[in-house]
């Protein structure tokens, strides 16, 4: 581990480099910074679509590093917002993927909860499925 940092944020920063490392593979992308502007655009999205309560225990989930870029710019009083169609839904990661206008939303969609689903912990949550579906 790094001498400049703490043991568990080096240990975020790796497991951070695996999800888009993983999610780069995943949706056949050419860097890891369309990766990254993949993951985030769906985790606000799918944060401001669920409850408080889901939200924490999603982010509980998630390497720290995650947790932090997940809750960034949050606004918990104004959740859990309604999308009403999965074209709502995607139209709401469209407009949180500011500078990566090449990514296919659908495609990160499907990618980031097929992430979700793999990773330990993240994605069992059926309830979180639920909420999303409604």
């Amino acid at each position: 581990m790094s001498q400049n940092r703490p043991d568990v944020l080096s240990r975020s920063v790796q497991e951070t480099d695996i999800w888009l490392q993983d999610l780069k593979k995943e949706l056949d992308l050419d860097t890891p910074e369309q990766a990254y502007g993949a993951l985030r655009a769906v985790l606000h999205t799918l944060r401001d679509r669920i409850t408080v309560d889901m939200a924490a225990s999603l982010s509980s989930q998630l390497p720290v590093m995650l947790t932090g870029i997940f809750f960034d710019g949050w606004k918990p009083a104004d959740t859990p917002q309604k999308y009403h169609t999965a074209e709502e839904f995607l139209e709401h990661v469209r407009h949180h993927a500011v500078g990566h206008n090449e990514l296919d939303v659908h495609q990160a969609t499907r990618g980031v909860f097929h992430l979700l689903e793999q990773k330990p912990g993240s994605g069992s949550d059926q309830s979180r499925d639920r909420s999303v579906a409604q």
